[in-house]
């Protein structure tokens, strides 16, 4: 199972921010292995951050059971109180089952 977390950064607390994905990033490999990816949406095709505030995702790859359940304690302990314009949405996916025989062949 893989898991996305998305929510907005208003450009003020983009320092701050950037810090507590740190400090979250360290405790979830130390505690599960699980290196944490930071992406952030971009403006029309140019690679340049949205701006007021941006869409920031945390990826998760490959994460064990019960791993969804415990993320709200490791964001609260990276210090995110305060930094997020609005609420962090979770959302888990996991990898589809093959197709056996197409319906339309």
């Amino acid at each position: 199972m893989d898991c996305y977390v998305y929510y907005r950064v208003a450009p003020e607390h983009t320092p701050n921010a950037r810090a507590a994905v740190t400090r979250l990033f360290a405790a979830v490999v130390l505690e599960t292995g699980v290196r944490g990816e930071l992406q952030w949406r971009c403006g029309a095709a140019d690679g340049v951050p949205e701006q007021a505030p941006a869409t920031w995702m945390e990826r998760y790859d490959d994460v064990p059971p019960g791993f969804a359940a415990r993320l709200d304690a490791w964001v609260a302990a990276a210090g995110f109180d305060g930094l997020t314009a609005g609420p962090r949405h979770l959302e888990c996916f996991a990898a589809a089952p093959a197709a056996t025989d197409s319906p339309c062949a």
